[in-house]
């Protein structure tokens, strides 16, 4: 049963070095200054900020009128 282990071990880390060697080949040397880099965009964080606006104030017999038409916990009990 051991030997089985080490030869399932000794297999992935075979192919593990194989598939990461495989990758290197599609990539630029990192050492080389004119090699082709990607374009770096920046975007600030606070690109879509908005800073508070203090709302409309509303009438309290409006703000009223729409709370007593809530059912439910918030007002009347709920028809079933």
């Amino acid at each position: 049963m051991k030997k089985r282990f080490a030869y399932l071990q000794c297999a992935f880390l075979g192919l593990a070095l194989v598939a990461g060697s495989l990758d290197a080949f599609g990539r630029p040397d990192p050492a080389d200054p004119g090699a082709p880099v990607p374009e770096v965009n920046y975007r600030s964080a606070f690109s879509d900020y908005q800073s508070y606006h203090e709302p409309e104030p509303v009438s309290w017999k409006q703000i009223h009128e729409e709370v007593a038409g809530v059912r439910g916990h918030f007002g009347l009990p709920m028809a079933i």
